[in-house]
């Protein structure tokens, strides 16, 4: 074999072992980036670069017109797009980056309400409980409903972890929570959600348009203050519009600081006719103070806020949205009722027989018109 014959042979060889390194270079990046997607689609961590980063998560939950996508949109920015879609709502996706860029939260959102909670499954799990936080948006809207909203949620996300996430993490995040409760003398009344949550009193701003005096309000703040003091919630009252004080920041800086220095905004306010922000663990039942109903009517505590807050709204026009839909409802059915349209049918019959000659010519002439134009157009 000539000299030339075996340089030709060696690189055909070389070309064909570079050819099988690049397919399996290929294959090995496919495998590498199918796990990353994996774990993003866990929330377990975002892709910056060719660098995977450990993240914290951020799952924002709540009632259909809370102001959730408002929420979503503030936090992420431009950093959002459609994670999942099952028609009208699903998860959306989006993250916010440390100012060094090498951090990342990860924020979805569950869109509508209660009935997606379910969802919430496939983005919490075992791995990622422990980095994740949870907000619960609920808005003053409809403060009547805040209660409700609440302790179905509370009610509802308790029922998932149970029957999603191992029991020994989910002991292991409520003895966590205690711990910060440690000096609390309260502490045996504390039943924790063991997910790291923040309570979002959102649209804040729109107390001031409501019917609401200073004794209703206050009623509001310590209801809320207790059942979230009792399930370790955190309590935080939001508005993208309050002009006295920029909550939009204190939301943000809360979470910044949450997720990418793993401490918490050094920051109290229990005064009922400002927005509150209270982490569960600097609350107490002493300071919530007793509801109005007594001990007398009934030793349930958790039954005597319900019934507070009952009395407390019971002349206030509750899911306003709710009744204006009923409203429009009951309109339409005043004009539209059966009794009506069997009258305006009647009456069109009358017409149609009293009429029945003038409209026996009108249907003629619009068919000579007709056949005219036709042969107009033959022409």
């Amino acid at each position: 074999m000539s000299s030339e014959q075996k340089e030709q042979n060696n690189e055909t060889i070389n070309k064909e072992q570079n050819n099988d390194m690049n397919n399996d270079n290929f294959k090995e990046g496919g495998k590498k980036l199918k796990s990353k997607f994996n774990l993003l689609e866990q929330g377990r961590l975002m892709i910056i670069g060719n660098e995977e980063e450990s993240s914290k998560n951020i799952i924002i939950i709540g009632p259909k017109g809370s102001g959730k996508s408002t929420i979503f949109s503030f936090l992420t920015s431009d950093n959002s797009n459609t994670y999942y879609d099952n028609g009208t709502s699903g998860i959306n996706y989006g993250f916010m980056r440390s100012k060094d860029k090498n951090k990342v939260i990860n924020i979805f959102e569950i869109g509508s309400g209660i009935e997606n909670l379910f969802l919430i499954k496939t983005l919490l799990n075992n791995d990622n409980i422990e980095s994740t936080i949870v907000l619960l948006i609920l808005d003053f809207e409809d403060p009547g409903a805040q209660l409700t909203n609440l302790q179905n949620f509370i009610f509802e996300l308790k029922l998932i972890l149970t029957n999603n996430i191992d029991k020994n993490i989910l002991e292991e995040n409520t003895k966590n929570k205690l711990a910060l409760l440690k000096s609390n003398k309260n502490v045996g009344d504390v039943q924790p959600l063991p997910v790291e949550t923040y309570v979002i009193g959102n649209k804040y701003e729109l107390l001031g348009n409501k019917d609401i005096n200073e004794s209703q309000l206050t009623w509001l703040c310590k209801t809320m203050r207790y059942f979230c003091f009792i399930n370790a919630l955190n309590l935080i009252y939001y508005s993208s519009f309050y002009p006295k004080k920029d909550l939009k920041k204190i939301l943000k800086d809360t979470i910044l600081e949450m997720c990418f220095s793993g401490r918490r905004l050094k920051y109290t306010q229990k005064n009922s006719i400002e927005p509150l922000y209270i982490n569960y663990y600097n609350d107490n039942l002493d300071d919530i103070g007793q509801p109005k109903i007594s001990a007398t009517v009934t030793s349930d505590l958790n039954q005597r806020w319900i019934e507070t807050y009952k009395g407390t709204f019971k002349n206030y026009k509750t899911a306003e949205k709710k009744n204006r839909e009923i409203d429009l409802d009951e309109n339409l059915y005043q004009i539209y009722k059966e009794t009506k349209i069997d009258n305006e049918l009647m009456n069109f019959n009358d017409f149609k027989d009293k009429n029945k000659d003038n409209i026996n010519k009108f249907n003629n002439a619009k068919t000579k018109v007709e056949i005219n134009k036709y042969k107009v157009k033959k022409k």
